[in-house]
C-alpha cells in the first residue's frame, strides 16, 4: 500500500514539473528574466541564411557591458596585498656524524620493521643493495646512539654490523 502511494506521489510531482518547465520555456520566462536582472540576453532569430544573435541591441545600450568592451584599463589587482617570504639561512649543525651500517638479507615485514625502527627515532638515512646484504647510510649523533637505535632491531631478530671503516 505505501509502494502505490510512493509511486502515485512520484508520478505527480513529475507531472507538475513537466507542466511547469514547458510553460516556462514556452513563455520565454528565461529572456525576460535574464533582461530584468542583467540588461543582457541573446536573442536567437532564425532566418534562411542560418542562426542570427541580434544582440548588437543590448550592447549599444549603457551599462557593464559596453563599459566592459570599452575598457583599455590594463592594471591589475591582486587579492593579495602582501606577500611575506623569509628563508631559514642558519647553517645545518654539523654534530651529525654518518655511520654505514650492513644488514642481512630481509624480507618485506623485517625492512618495515627497520623502517619504522629508524624513523621513530628520528634518524635519516638512506640504503641500498649490495650482494645479498643490505647496506645503509646513517646519520646519529654519536655511535652510542646508533648502538641504543640498533639494539632495538635485535627484538625483530635483524641482524646488523656497523662497518668502521
Amino acid at each position: 500500500m505505501r509502494f502505490v502511494i510512493a509511486a502515485v506521489g512520484l508520478i505527480a510531482v513529475v507531472i507538475v514539473g513537466v507542466v511547469t518547465f514547458s510553460y516556462l520555456k514556452l513563455s520565454a520566462f528565461e529572456d525576460k528574466a535574464a533582461v530584468a536582472h542583467g540588461g543582457v540576453a541573446i536573442f536567437n532569430d532564425r532566418s534562411s541564411s542560418g542562426i542570427r544573435n541580434d544582440n548588437q541591441s543590448i550592447l549599444d545600450e549603457t551599462g557593464w557591458a559596453k563599459d566592459f568592451i570599452e575598457s583599455t584599463q590594463s592594471s591589475y589587482a591582486y587579492p593579495a596585498l602582501e606577500l611575506d617570504i623569509s628563508f631559514d639561512l642558519q647553517a645545518p649543525e654539523k654534530t651529525y656524524k654518518q655511520f654505514r651500517v650492513i644488514v642481512e638479507p630481509l624480507d618485506s615485514y623485517k625492512f618495515f620493521c627497520l623502517h619504522q625502527v629508524l624513523s621513530s627515532n628520528g634518524m635519516n638515512y638512506a640504503y641500498y643493495k649490495s650482494g645479498n646484504s643490505l647496506q645503509l647510510m646513517v646519520s646519529a649523533k654519536s655511535e652510542e646512539f646508533l648502538n641504543q637505535v640498533l639494539s632495538q632491531l635485535n627484538r625483530y631478530e635483524i641482524k646488523y654490523q656497523i662497518d668502521k671503516s
